[in-house]
């Protein structure tokens, strides 16, 4: 028993020095282990302390009178990006654009490779004087993500309707990516010119969206076979986005980029969920929820840096200097989702198998099916206000003065989607060992045109299988999805996703494939005090 203690308390110190969970995409059904070995259909079952985040009404009849849980999981995304054209072409096919006089004659950050002779007196790469190298294939190069899940429930001695629970919960998504190094330089796979600018460049080049939810719920038994709850979330939100600007819209030739890169923290974003719980007979269960979550609307830094990718020597020589401003406005919607669930388990002959009346102890299998509908058309665009305490300052590019746009929209027309999860556990050895295995379908999130790499939304189908172990009244649980994305192909047309612009409309950036696929491993750590 002191063994076990030890390893929980090991566990909790464990979720509590894990990094804040990366969230920009949107969420995977099954934040903790044993729901993400069912597909994400765990909304009816809810019989841990995890029902804080799912459906905070279970917590009335948890069969322990206290319990810890805690989860982790590790979230391998792995996403590419095609763009057509090359170096010298943008959008669709349309020339570099700008002026040779002044782009055209300066060096880059990118040397050539050995042996090719320079050009007009130009010794690295720059798309005038040499064309046809073509935009190569770059992924995401972040490592794995971690999303930690940590929850504490109790149903009060002298008044056992009613429960209370607090948690550290996180959406279960992959937020940070990066294509090409911290810089935006990726290699081309040329051995002429090794080194060029990221082509994601104008939709992202870092996203590094984080988002924590410290949660409080309480719950109550209106009766034997009714229960309701609810749970407030304090967000926690931190965004670091880098992407390039075009100075004048239409031209990408890449000396004329100004990098971007978007630093804001919102420390109160409230969510509120709700939940309604009954048993209509024996063996039978069934939910519905609704979850609220405020939009982010914060102030943060964004620093422009003109000429980004121009040598260090011609940089000087156009007096490019970053531009700072602190007092950067952002605003972007999140979503509200309703849900649903039914759950059967067929009770087992006998009676209690061990110490701890749930499912493992009580059922022969369970299964339950899940509905979601995920109300993310209300995100239609992220909106940024650029603003400095001590005035807005012009940005410098060729010696010129511009003025910052008042206000810029990221378009993201994202569609409403609903999400089926099936799933369910069969009891090996009751109260000792179960198995469980689920599969869930995702609609597409993309109003067509509109797919980035930040957020990506298309249909996806989920895989997934896990165990639960218990000793005395200790469960170590093991989770496993494989998510399967649909690609995206705007190579030969329909991307209309356009970069931002210092000045004119810029050219559409996502003209391009979007492949991506996910492994999640998770590991679950749980104790029923007695």
């Amino acid at each position: 028993m002191r063994l076990i203690k030890s390893c929980m308390a090991a566990a909790v110190a464990a979720a509590l020095i894990t990094p804040t969970a990366q969230a920009g995409g949107f969420e995977i059904p099954g934040a903790g282990a044993a729901d993400l070995g069912r597909g994400g259909a765990w909304y009816a079952k809810s019989d841990t302390a995890l029902a804080l985040r799912y459906n905070p009404a279970a917590l009335a009849r948890m069969t322990s009178m206290t319990m810890v849980d805690v989860n982790a999981s590790l979230l391998f995304y792995d996403s590419c990006f095609e763009r057509s054209g090359t170096y010298d072409e943008h959008g669709y096919g349309g020339d570099v654009g700008g002026a040779p006089g002044s782009s055209g004659s300066v060096n880059t950050r990118f040397p050539n490779g050995p042996g090719v002779a320079p050009v007009g007196g130009i010794d690295s790469f720059n798309p005038y004087h040499y064309r046809g190298v073509e935009n190569p294939r770059v992924c995401n190069q972040t490592g794995p993500g971690p999303v930690p899940q940590l929850a504490f429930a109790m149903r009060l001695p002298k008044h056992e309707k009613l429960a209370i629970s607090v948690g550290i919960l996180a959406p279960n998504a992959r937020g940070a990516q990066r294509y090409g190094n911290s810089d935006g330089v990726v290699e081309t796979g040329n051995p002429d010119h090794p080194l060029a600018p990221s082509p994601t460049r104008y939709i992202a080049t870092q996203v590094g969206n984080l988002q924590v939810f410290p949660t409080i719920g309480v719950a109550y038994a209106l009766h034997p076979r009714l229960n309701v709850g609810v749970a407030f979330g304090w967000g926690i939100t931190v965004v670091d986005f880098a992407s390039a600007t075009q100075a004048f819209g239409g031209n990408e030739n890449f000396n004329d980029d100004i990098r971007t890169h978007l630093k804001a923290v919102d420390g109160f974003v409230p969510r509120i969920n709700l939940s309604v719980d009954a048993a209509p007979v024996d063996g039978l269960r069934v939910m519905a929820g609704f979850q609220w979550t405020q939009s982010v609307d914060t102030h943060g830094k964004l620093t422009l840096e003109p000429h980004y990718y121009m040598s260090d020597a011609d940089r000087e020589v156009f007096g490019a200097r970053p531009t700072v401003l602190d007092n950067t406005r952002l605003r972007a919607g999140q979503a509200s989702v309703l849900s649903f669930g039914v759950n059967y388990g067929l009770p087992r002959k006998g009676g209690v198998a061990g110490e701890i009346a749930d499912g493992l102890g009580t059922q022969v299998f369970d299964v339950e099916l899940s509905f979601n509908y995920d109300l993310h058309g209300r995100m239609d665009s992220y909106r940024v206000n650029p603003g400095a305490k001590d005035g807005l300052p012009p940005v410098v590019v060729y010696g010129a003065e511009i003025e910052p746009p008042a206000s810029i929209e990221i378009p993201k027309n994202w569609k409403n989607q609903y999400v089926f999860r099936l799933g369910g556990d069969v009891n090996i050895v009751p109260g000792v060992f179960a198995l469980r295995a689920g599969t869930w379908y995702e609609s597409s999130g993309i109003t067509p045109g509109y797919a980035g790499l930040d957020f990506y939304l298309p249909r996806r189908i989920g895989a997934t299988a896990g165990a639960t172990i218990r000793i005395q009244r200790f469960d170590l649980t093991l989770g496993y999805a494989r998510v399967f994305y649909d690609d995206t192909d705007y190579r030969e047309s329909g991307g209309l996703v356009r970069g931002n612009a210092g000045t004119g409309e810029a050219t559409v950036g996502n003209n391009g494939l979007i492949q991506a696929k996910m492994n999640i491993g998770s590991i679950g750590l749980r104790y029923h005090f007695k």
